[in-house]
């Protein structure tokens, strides 16, 4: 693992995506990232795993929570773009990929933070994990009322 920090910029693999973010600046390819571990069906391996938490504090840092900037970011990225195509169905993929992440038994990177003494500071400098982990809930919370809207909305239509 080249790492040299527990944050999500402090990688190799993590700078990695981010050059090729650059090359493909799209929902997709951030959804595929989040594929990449959320697909595999027994174990992650670290640049895997490592791209998918760069993508999430990216995500993050674009929807105003900034403690992850990377020294450079992307040329002409989208960032308007990209934020508004944050959705529940974004945040219901990004989280399930965070809990693979974060699993002893199924991450490779969780396993090499877990034998650093620096594991803690990992797991804690993840502020961006809790940040997200209430945006799925909020991003949640808004489609029900915009779903309850329509009802309303159409049932009053029809009334």
């Amino acid at each position: 693992m080249g790492a040299w920090g527990h944050l999500p910029f402090e990688n190799d693999a993590a700078l990695d995506w981010l050059s090729e973010l650059q090359d493909q600046p799209t929902i997709t390819f951030l959804r595929e990232t989040f594929d990449a571990v959320s697909e595999t069906p027994e174990y992650v391996e670290v640049d895997a795993a490592s791209a998918a938490v760069a993508a999430v504090a990216l995500l993050a840092m674009i929807s105003g929570h900034r403690p992850y900037l990377p020294d450079v970011l992307p040329a002409g990225l989208p960032i308007s773009r990209l934020r508004q195509k944050i959705d529940a169905a974004l945040l219901t993929r990004i989280d399930a990929a965070l809990q693979i992440i974060r699993d002893l038994e199924r991450s490779e990177l969780a396993q090499l933070w877990s034998e650093s003494p620096h594991y803690a500071d990992w797991l804690a400098d993840h502020h961006v994990l809790v940040w997200l982990g209430k945006a799925v809930e909020v991003r949640k919370m808004e489609t029900r009322v915009q779903l309850g809207r329509v009802v309303v909305a159409v049932g009053y239509v029809e009334g």
